[in-house]
């Protein structure tokens, strides 16, 4: 299928959630951020379904961490890391939050639940 038309299909699938989906990143990232100094987003206030999140630790900290959540709460925090040594002092990695149409179904409760065993295992 040409790129053209598979694009087209695509947006013609999902473009009734594109709000929705914004809506929720936008609420998810505001809870999220205020919860820990060591996550920030770019855009702090995301513009649309994707926003790059930054966090103040290295990679290998970060992965461990993750996997500890996953393992806690059955739920990924991140699939993998974009950037590292990046931010403040080379401080931070970041990963890209995209709110998928499959991820409507997800309940804050159990989202947020993920984000809090993920910092807890995340060294201070």
């Amino acid at each position: 299928m040409p790129t053209a038309l598979s694009c087209r299909v695509g947006y013609d699938t999902h473009r009734h959630s594109f709000e929705a989906r914004w809506q929720l990143l936008r609420r998810l990232a505001a809870l999220v951020s205020a919860s820990d100094a060591r996550v920030r987003f770019e855009p702090p206030t995301p513009e649309c379904c994707h926003a790059h999140c930054y966090l103040r630790a290295s990679a290998e900290l970060l992965d461990a961490a993750r996997d500890a959540a996953l393992r806690e709460t059955g739920v990924r925090v991140y699939r993998r890391l974009r950037g590292e040594g990046v931010g403040e002092g080379g401080s931070e990695c970041y990963f890209e939050w995209v709110i998928g149409p499959e991820q409507l179904g997800l309940g804050d409760e159990l989202v947020l639940g993920a984000w809090a065993a993920f910092l807890r295992a995340l060294p201070t």
